[in-house]
């Protein structure tokens, strides 16, 4: 009896580890200019900014994109803020922008991505 219920219990585990995969590097589908507004205004709408401006980059290529700061006001004559860097990630049919340092997810809704 034991023996069947562990027998049981490692085929509900496996099969569980199956639905949850695990997080893959990835990159956009594609390199039009709608396919990369439309990971701009997600950023920007997570980020709670007007918008967000990236670093160079080609998001075809490599999954890491930097966020630059915004510009300075008209009253600012330097700032403090320093690029953040992020990584695109697909696990199952979701793409995620990761932050590099504190590892916070972002959920893409409408930005087309690929396993890389």
């Amino acid at each position: 009896m034991i023996k069947k219920l562990s027998s049981l219990v490692a085929i509900i585990s496996f099969g569980a580890c199956q639905h949850h995969a695990q997080p893959l590097p990835a990159v956009l589908s594609d390199g039009s200019e709608e396919t990369l507004n439309l990971l701009k205004s997600e950023m920007a709408a997570a980020l709670d900014r007007s918008r967000v401006q990236f670093g160079a980059g080609d998001l075809t290529q490599s999954p890491v994109f930097v966020i630059v700061p915004p510009p300075l006001g008209p009253n600012e004559t330097r700032s403090t803020a320093i690029p953040e860097r992020y990584r695109l990630e697909i696990q199952g049919q979701t793409c995620f922008a990761v932050h590099e340092k504190s590892d916070a997810r972002i959920e893409l809704q409408n930005t087309p991505c690929r396993a890389l």
